[in-house]
């Protein structure tokens, strides 16, 4: 059994990433001030003080690190999740072909 690695899955897995800690890493930062902080008692207080502190780019403290790390660590979790999937379905297959063919069904060649 050969298993080769997917590059449209740790691409696809990788953009995902980013996409991830692009949209996630302002609701990060607040959570993580809001936690770090007992003078904040609410969400919308962490969010006063991060933007009175920096500004906009207070919330996304970090983004590049962020988003360069989560690239690889999506890409492997893709890549390994498509390799398991494949693995298993290629166990299956003479199990599935000799009950296919009992049942009287023929697959088409393509």
């Amino acid at each position: 059994m050969q298993l080769r690695l997917n590059h449209k899955a740790r691409g696809a897995g990788g953009l995902a990433g980013a996409a991830t800690w692009a949209t996630c890493l302002p609701l990060d930062a607040v959570k993580t001030h809001y936690q770090s902080d007992v003078a904040h008692r609410t969400y919308r207080g962490a969010c006063r003080a991060i933007f009175r502190a920096s500004g906009v780019g207070g919330f996304f403290a970090g983004f590049w690190t962020m988003v360069l790390g989560g690239v690889p660590r999506d890409a492997a979790c893709f890549a390994g999740t498509e390799a398991a999937q494949r693995a298993l379905a290629l166990r299956r297959m003479p199990q599935a072909a000799s009950t296919a063919a009992r049942i009287g069904f023929e697959p088409r060649n393509s």
